[in-house]
């Protein structure tokens, strides 16, 4: 007797392990994943080069101070500066083309300052992409995201970091 209860428990507690789990196979057999998958949005992002005419809009919208140039390319935007006294300019100028520009992911290939092998002092070389992007509702709709630039207004000289050269 003392061992047949302790047996007789054990066998309860298995049949109920056992029945618990073949509901559970029953319950997660019973929903449909991709259902549940098709209710959770989809994001897409494009990202489109820039061109030429892309660079040189930023180069004549961007104020530049000092001996700070802003050389547009085919594939690249190019700021450098020829005085090493000119690097808080410099600083400025980079800044402001990344950071004035909505809509557009930069990577910098380049970035020097001291002595840079073309002579100059300071000197960077950026790419620019447009990124836009669109967000599906499951199979219903698609809401379209595209950032487009806006008119940058013209930083004064005097700004966060204090006077400007110019």
């Amino acid at each position: 007797m003392k061992l047949l209860m302790p047996l007789l428990a054990w066998t309860i507690a298995l049949i109920t392990t056992a029945g618990a789990a073949l509901e559970l196979h029953h319950a997660r057999d019973g929903t449909d994943a991709t259902a549940a998958l098709s209710a959770v949005p989809r994001f897409s992002i494009k990202e489109t080069a820039l061109l030429q005419k892309d660079y040189q809009a930023i180069q004549k919208k961007t104020p530049v101070y000092g001996s700070v140039e802003i050389v547009p390319g085919g594939s690249s935007l190019i700021v450098k500066a020829s005085a090493l006294s000119d690097y808080a300019a410099w600083r400025l100028t980079l800044d402001q083309v990344l950071l004035d520009n909505p809509g557009i992911s930069w990577r910098i290939d380049t970035l020097c300052s001291g002595r840079c092998p073309g002579g100059e002092a300071h000197q960077a070389i950026l790419r620019g992409v447009h990124l836009s992007g669109s967000v599906e509702q499951g199979n219903s709709s698609t809401l379209s995201i595209t950032q487009s630039s806006t008119s940058v207004s013209s930083l004064s000289p005097v700004g966060r970091y204090g006077k400007g050269r110019g």
